[in-house]
């Protein structure tokens, strides 16, 4: 995986003299260290072994790393991501032109189309997330949990508060809250971030589970002074991370007693032995979610298929196994890092690839031959800063690739 990560970074357009990158591999990852010393590396690109220590994970490793970055924004990628060429761009010049208390920046993470059943689902959930829930939160200047990966700070404010929680699994939720508790703000780009999404369900769970496990520390720690919090923060903060880890318990046990109800009514001769009230209510929680689905979907520039949306209520259940594994580390073992495998190949062969929205000086040109998108030259959308200003160049940038995900 490692020339895919030095392949992407090296994709960045940004000055070359104003961009620090630091790869960050862990003490005992010795064929990545192998590799990248066989590399002839540009200047702008450094390795960094974190030092043997507890906990062993990704955000004690970026903590690490943060202590090197020299720039005045720094931001996190995955080993396995491939960014939009001008998202620092973009980022620098929103920074320059938002206000001072604009602390992060979000850009939306992207699956791979893939027609099987697990990345289906999972890129239908990245576009929920990133393409409806979050900028919806966005727009109304309410705190969201971060994505784990293309988050774009400003240095000064997140050494101000302490870095990432090295102790959380999900780091990048509980930082988004601890930012706003502190009357810092957030907002999302739109240049993204594309990532391949796991394959089996021997990958994805272990992934999973970190994630509800995460959400479920993050939102005991947040909710400590639930009562002295503004209505805002803790309406996000249950809308996020409160709900989310309350519904994945409940969707199995829910499935298995619909299930059993149509089976024992079938059997009795009752042509429909749930109540019609039950029924629409069922159905009118599926109609909401599609509906948000389509919405994240299209906004992406990624295919709607009907299979995927009406496969979703046998995939909702197997978050319940990811609780279940959840629930027990968070008693036995809260710190425990499941590390995702990812396809090397996957990684390195899509770098160049372009990306659904390509900044040109004065233009903003969407295309994606991927999916199938007429290419269309117009003026930046409302709001969006185009990235070729000179304030886009001005800011010097630290960004940390780490290779634990």
């Amino acid at each position: 995986m490692a020339p895919g990560v030095v392949r992407a970074m090296q994709a960045i357009d940004y000055p070359r003299d104003r961009l620090q990158v630091i790869i960050v591999i862990e003490d005992d990852d010795m064929e990545t260290a192998a590799v990248l010393a066989r590399m002839r590396l540009p200047r702008f690109i450094e390795v960094m072994v974190a030092p043997p220590g507890h906990p062993k994970t990704k955000p004690r490793a970026c903590n690490i790393a943060l202590r090197r970055a020299r720039g005045e924004l720094v931001v996190v990628f995955d080993a396995e991501d491939r960014l939009h060429p001008g998202q620092l761009r973009e980022a620098a010049a929103r920074f320059a032109a938002g206000p001072r208390e604009l602390a992060c920046l979000q850009a939306p993470l992207r699956i791979d189309p893939d027609r099987r059943f697990i990345p289906a689902q999972f890129g239908l959930e990245y576009a929920v997330q990133f393409e409806v829930m979050l900028p919806a939160l966005a727009r109304l200047g309410l705190p969201f949990p971060l994505g784990g990966t293309s988050n774009h700070f400003q240095t000064g404010v997140l050494r101000g508060v302490g870095g990432w929680d090295a102790f959380n699994v999900t780091e990048d939720a509980d930082l988004g809250f601890r930012l706003a508790a502190r009357g810092w703000r957030m907002g999302m780009l739109s240049a993204p971030t594309f990532e391949p999404a796991p394959t089996a369900l021997v990958d994805w769970l272990p992934q999973r589970t970190r994630w509800v496990k995460g959400h479920m520390q993050s939102f005991g720690v947040h909710s400590r002074r639930f009562w002295r919090q503004p209505f805002g923060f803790n309406a996000a903060l249950l809308a996020t991370l409160g709900l989310s880890s309350l519904s994945v318990l409940l969707h199995g046990p829910a499935a298995a007693w619909v299930l059993a109800t149509m089976l024992s009514g079938w059997m009795a001769g009752v042509p429909l032995p749930i109540a019609a009230q039950d029924l629409a209510l069922l159905l009118s929680g599926w109609a909401v979610t599609a509906a948000c689905g389509a919405a994240g979907l299209r906004n992406a520039g990624l295919p709607l298929r009907l299979r995927d949306f009406a496969l979703a209520p046998l995939y909702w259940p197997m978050l319940s196994m990811a609780a279940v594994h959840a629930v027990r580390q968070l008693i036995t073992a809260p710190y425990h890092w499941d590390k995702t495998r990812h396809s090397p190949v996957q990684a390195e062969a899509r770098v160049d690839v372009p990306s659904p929205q390509r900044v040109s000086a004065g233009k903003w040109t969407a295309r994606n031959p991927r999916w199938r998108t007429r290419p269309s030259s117009c003026e930046p959308p409302p709001g969006v800063i185009t990235p070729s200003s000179t304030a886009a160049t001005d800011a010097s940038w630290s960004a940390t690739a780490s290779t634990r995900s």
